[in-house]
């Protein structure tokens, strides 16, 4: 039995792809916050970085803030907009059930995400709905994009992103 259990490790050492890898397919780490000022200056005492204003979520009650954590990934702060209301069917992420900033939950990069999304519901596995989602930058840019719903999203799987449809610099972000 020993001899089995040390053969399903290595042959899973083996098959798993290389961390540079499978970091280079995390799109982002999500830390939500019940008020975006506070997740904003607590992520500055933790990371000793000050995030960018990423912008407003139309439509969902949100806006963010962003710190960049290599060439391809970031931190997003998101926490409720006080310029929208709250949406019916609540905010991403679990935000209005929140007394403090939290990390949440990661988005990987994807591609195809309805037949992902198909292919593991036929498997058992909720991943959500592929939507539609966007984020309006202070200097006016929208940026777009498909991704499954946040809010079926646990904390043991990601949301996944997908399909941009965005000019050049979806992401201005801090990294001092």
């Amino acid at each position: 039995m020993r001899a089995a259990g040390t053969i399903l490790l290595v042959t899973f050492a083996l098959a798993a792809p290389a961390p540079a890898t499978v970091l280079r397919q995390i799109d982002h780490l999500v830390y939500a916050t019940p008020d975006l000022n506070r997740g904003i200056d607590t992520a500055e005492k933790l990371f000793g970085v000050r995030a960018t204003p990423g912008g407003q979520h139309p439509g969902e009650g949100t806006r963010n803030a962003l710190i960049a954590l290599g060439p391809t990934s970031y931190l997003e702060i998101i926490g409720p907009d006080p310029e929208q209301a709250r949406p019916a069917r609540g905010r991403r992420f679990g935000i209005d059930d929140i007394t403090a900033p939290r990390l949440t939950t990661w988005v990987a990069k994807g591609k195809a995400l309805d037949q992902f999304a198909a292919e593991a519901k036929a498997h058992g596995v909720n991943v959500g709905a592929v939507i539609p989602g966007s984020r309006k930058r202070p200097d006016g840019v929208v940026l777009s994009w498909t991704y499954t719903d946040p809010r079926v999203v646990l904390a043991d799987r990601p949301a996944l992103i997908a399909t941009f449809d965005s000019p050049k610099g979806r992401v201005e972000l801090s990294s001092r």
